[in-house]
C-alpha cells in the first residue's frame, strides 16, 4: 500500500507499507530510485532543502537526487503512523505515545531535539504549519498555536468537544472540525453534534463557528477559493470561508475515508470502492469520476494541473480538468 505522494521539483516522492521510499518522474511516471528502510512507512514523506524525510519508527532523511540515506536516528520512540512536517530548518513530528500527545521539533540537518510540546490527550495528527506557527489539536478538544522556533505556547483554545479531524490552514485561518454534545447528528437531532470553527492563527481567536452534522467518520477538510469543504462519512459540505454559511452539500455514493485535497478550483476525494471524484469547489457539482483498481485510503496531491492518487500499490496521475 502506498502513501500519499509528495511533489518536489520534477519528481514525486511516495512511501509504502513494505518500507520503501520511491522517487518517481512526474512526467514519465517512471521510478527514478527506490530505497528500502526495513520497516513499514504509513504516512507521506516530506520534502525540504534537497532531502526527503520519512518515518518508520526511526527518523530518516534521504538525498532527493539518488535516495541515499543521509541520516537515520534510531530513536525507538516513534510509531510508523506518526506524521511528519518540515520547514527549511525543522522537522515537526506529531503523534501519541502511551496515551499522551506530543509535537517534537528536530533539527533538519542532524535530527537533534529542539523542543517538545506534550499534552495529556492524544494528538489529532498531522499538525498544520502556517508561517511561524504550528497548529495542533487534541482529542480532548484543545487547539493550540506553538512558536515554530521555540515551541512556546502562543495561545490555547478549548473547544466544545473532541477535535474530530486534523486542522487545515489557509491565509492565516485554521478550520477545525470538532464535536459537542446535544445537537445535530448525521442521523438527526440529539446526541453528538458537529461544529466547524474558524480560528485566526496569529491571535488564537475564534472568528466564527457553525453547527454541522456529526458522524463516526470525519476526514480532514480542504480550502479552495472562497469555500472550506468538510467531509462527514458520505456527506460533503461547502462552507463560505467568511462566515461559515453553507454554500452547498453533496451526498456521495460511498463514505469518503481519505482527507480531501484541493486545487485548480476543484476538490478531490476517493472512496473504499476505488472511485476517485473531482468536484467543483464553489458549487459542489461533480466534474468527473475515475475508477481505480483498488480502494483509496490515502489523500490525493495536486500540483501543476495534475492530481496524483494512490490506490493499492499503484499511483495514478490524472489531468485535473478531465479523467482522460
Amino acid at each position: 500500500m502506498l502513501t500519499s505522494a509528495t511533489p518536489a521539483g520534477d519528481r514525486l516522492y511516495v512511501a509504502s507499507d513494505s518500507g520503501f521510499v520511491y522517487a518517481i518522474d512526474r512526467v514519465l511516471g517512471q521510478v527514478v530510485w527506490a530505497t528500502a528502510t526495513d520497516d513499514p512507512i504509513l504516512s507521506a514523506p516530506a520534502a525540504s532543502q534537497g532531502a526527503i524525510y520519512a518515518m518508520n519508527g526511526d527518523v530518516i532523511a534521504l538525498d532527493a537526487k539518488d535516495g541515499v540515506i543521509r541520516l537515520r536516528v534510531r530513536s525507538g520512540r516513534y510509531q510508523p503512523a506518526v506524521s511528519v512536517r518540515v520547514n527549511t530548518r525543522t522537522i515537526f513530528i506529531a503523534g501519541t505515545e502511551r496515551g499522551r500527545g506530543f509535537v517534537d521539533a528536530l533539527d533538519s540537518e542532524v535530527a537533534s531535539p529542539r523542543w517538545r510540546w506534550s499534552t495529556s490527550e492524544p494528538i489529532v495528527a498531522p499538525v498544520a504549519l502556517f508561517s511561524s506557527v504550528v497548529v495542533a489539536g487534541t482529542r480532548g478538544g484543545e487547539l493550540v498555536g506553538l512558536d515554530a522556533d521555540s515551541g512556546e505556547l502562543l495561545w490555547s483554545i478549548v473547544l466544545g468537544g473532541p477535535i474530530a479531524a486534523p486542522p487545515v490552514t489557509s491565509q492565516g485561518i485554521a478550520y477545525v472540525r470538532h464535536t459537542e454534545r446535544g445537537g445535530l447528528s448525521i442521523d438527526g437531532p440529539g446526541g453528538e453534534s458537529g461544529v466547524v470553527s474558524a480560528v485566526d492563527v496569529a491571535r488564537g481567536e475564534v472568528l466564527w463557528r457553525v453547527e454541522v452534522p456529526a458522524g463516526s467518520a470525519a476526514m480532514a477538510g480542504a480550502v479552495s477559493n472562497e469555500v472550506v469543504v468538510i467531509c462527514v462519512e458520505d456527506l460533503l459540505l461547502g462552507l463560505a470561508i467568511v462566515d461559515g454559511a453553507e454554500v452547498w452539500r453533496l451526498v456521495m455514493p460511498q463514505s469518503i475515508v481519505t482527507p480531501i485535497a484541493a486545487g485548480e478550483g476543484l476538490i478531490f476525494a476517493g472512496d473504499t470502492t476505488g472511485y476517485f471524484y473531482a468536484i467543483e469547489a464553489n458549487s459542489g457539482v461533480e466534474r468527473w469520476r475515475f475508477a481505480t483498481a483498488n480502494g483509496i485510503i490515502s489523500a490525493a496531491t495536486v500540483a501543476n494541473g495534475v492530481v496524483y492518487v494512490s490506490s493499492g500499490g499503484s499511483l495514478y496521475a490524472l489531468n485535473t480538468l478531465a479523467e482522460d
